[in-house]
């Protein structure tokens, strides 16, 4: 569904501060302010249409109630949650624009207008840091001019000076690039440049007009100054948030088919249906410290237990097959789940019964773990899990991925760790800049249910981890 409304999230609005049409202080307002009765799908649309007429027309409290009912309708709708938080955006309620922003890029939304509007939302909270992250780490959706302006904006006006500056010298350079410029150039303290900028597209009765709002906007710290004006808005004090019945919820359900035991990952990625601890990763880091990728392990346990029929798929329709006690070389890594200090069951799918089947050791070639190494860039890691093999390692990745698309834009590695004489396998997403961005990414795989921490990378460069194709044990068991 195509959104035309009056907030342009192009550079020119900002720099020109275009008025945003009945803007103001915009104190609440509830789903249940315009109906009683429930949302349904259908409402989804209807209300869309009238809160971008609201919002066009400058009705700000009309616009929210409708895009609120919208996304109450259709909350799985990137579109109606971008909507909603323009409404937002536009009131001055910077807290709710920015969890309203976060869902539609949770849902997949991922363009120059709703990242720059996000990062406006962070910005008139006085949060630059995350900011600056989020349109850095978003660099290839936004043009160029819109990326300096951004930058400058959350502080970095040294690096929004470079960039404004090489776009200025394209051949079809505008009047925006340039004003852009000019305030990157205001930012920075270098005022003769700034006002060299501003002649050139500001009528010669405005110039020293358009200088001194820059002036204003150039004081240390000034964000909700510099938002207040590029938006034409004053940021609510006292936001209420997103009503919580919007909250962003997405429940995945398992395929109603009963899986081979080739297909069943139930075993691997039990941890990720429900709330458990991860297997596997020691003791949860302390915030700020320097963790290892190849951490200790600390009162790990490594128990053979029964497996009863997995909750992550359907039953299979052969009978489960019984566990047996065997030494523990004889037995497939799926018979062994990995505990902390009490073994708890992990739900698998039946097995099929197959006579002629019985397991046999048998030998294969030795791959080093270092002979194909990922990129190392990055500060942080958000650790999935860990697994009995590579392979087990690599499946549960693409099932992550699967279920949050965010996670196809990072690398994954694996690091290979023992445990009381087991070997298992790490699963970590790889090349995070900084803190924000892996707590970010790990929140969402919360929000759907998964299980994650977030580490620094410390020992990522030393023990160089490999791709998940390129790893195999020493030994397996063939069927």
């Amino acid at each position: 569904m195509k959104r035309d409304v009056i907030l342009k999230m192009a550079a020119s609005s900002m720099v020109f501060a275009t008025v945003l049409t009945g803007c103001g202080p915009f104190g609440g307002g509830s789903v249940a302010s315009m109906s009683s009765k429930p949302a349904t799908v259908k409402d989804g649309a209807k209300y869309a249409k009238k809160a971008e007429k609201a919002l066009a027309k400058g009705d700000l409290e009309a616009a929210i109630a409708y895009a609120e009912r919208s996304v109450a309708g259709v909350g799985s709708d990137p579109e109606t949650r971008a909507l909603l938080g323009q409404a937002y955006l536009s009131a001055g309620r910077m807290a709710s624009a920015e969890r309203s922003f976060q869902d539609a890029m949770e849902l997949g939304k991922r363009d120059a207008r709703t990242i720059l509007s996000l990062s406006l939302a962070q910005l008139g909270q006085g949060k630059a840091d995350k900011a600056k992250a989020l349109v850095v780490n978003n660099r290839q959706y936004i043009p160029a001019a819109d990326y300096g302006l951004a930058l400058a904006l959350a502080g970095d006006s040294k690096t929004a000076i470079e960039v404004l500056e090489q776009a200025i010298r394209g051949s079809n350079v505008t009047g925006r690039t340039r004003q852009n410029l000019g305030l990157a150039y205001a930012l920075d303290g270098r005022w003769k440049e700034a006002k060299l900028m501003a002649v050139q597209d500001v009528a010669p009765a405005a110039v020293n007009e358009r200088v001194m709002e820059w002036a204003q906007m150039a004081r240390p710290g000034a964000y909700q100054t510099r938002i207040a004006t590029v938006l034409n808005v004053t940021p609510v004090a006292n936001d209420p948030g997103q009503p919580a019945q919007l909250a962003l919820r997405l429940n995945f359900a398992p395929t109603n088919v009963a899986a081979s035991p080739e297909q069943d990952y139930g075993r691997e990625v039990a941890s990720f249906d429900r709330n458990t601890p991860l297997p596997a990763v020691g003791p949860a880091p302390k915030a700020g410290s320097d963790v290892d990728f190849l951490a200790k392990e600390n009162n790990v346990k490594v128990a053979s237990v029964a497996l009863p029929a997995s909750s992550a798929v359907a039953k299979a329709t052969a009978p489960a097959a019984k566990a047996q006690a065997k030494p523990a070389l004889a037995a497939t890594p799926a018979n062994f789940v990995v505990e902390r200090d009490k073994p708890a069951p992990v739900k698998t799918a039946g097995l099929q019964n197959s006579p002629a089947a019985k397991p046999i050791l048998q030998k294969t070639a030795y791959q080093p773990e270092s002979q194909t190494v990922v990129s190392t860039s990055g500060t942080h890691l958000v650790q999935l899990g860990a697994f009995s093999s590579p392979a087990s390692a690599k499946r549960a990745w693409g099932i992550l991925s699967a279920r949050n698309s965010d996670l196809k834009s990072f690398q994954y590695a694996s690091s290979r760790v023992n445990v009381k004489g087991r070997t298992l396998y790490r699963l970590a997403a790889i090349g995070f800049g900084n803190a924000q961005t892996a707590e970010a990414m790990c929140d969402g795989i919360k929000a759907k249910g998964g299980n994650c921490i977030v580490r620094h990378a410390t020992g990522i460069n030393k023990v160089a981890p490999s791709r998940m194709a390129s790893q195999a044990p020493k030994k397996l068991a063939s069927r």
